[in-house]
């Protein structure tokens, strides 16, 4: 589920949103390799955003946050 490139941090560019050339690069082939299908879940980004917050604020490593994030929606979906 956590399909989100976390982008790396220093001293240079942490907090400031910037990327490597090859993060840019993955980001580009994930883009390009989206298929038509698309289907907005508002619960599932619910959860997304609710914990993808502590990554943005520097609180929690990128996969914490992707774990806690890959638990809550697979129990929120074993529930449906």
């Amino acid at each position: 589920i956590c399909w989100i490139m976390p982008l790396r941090r220093n001293k240079r560019n942490r907090g400031k949103g910037k990327c490597e050339q090859d993060d840019a690069e993955a980001i580009r082939a994930l883009v390009n390799n989206i298929s038509d299908k698309f289907q907005y879940h508002t619960e599932i980004q619910k959860i997304i955003d609710e914990e993808v917050t502590a990554y943005f604020q520097g609180e929690k490593e990128i996969q914490e946050v992707c774990e806690i994030i890959q638990n809550r929606v697979q129990l929120y979906l074993d529930e449906q």
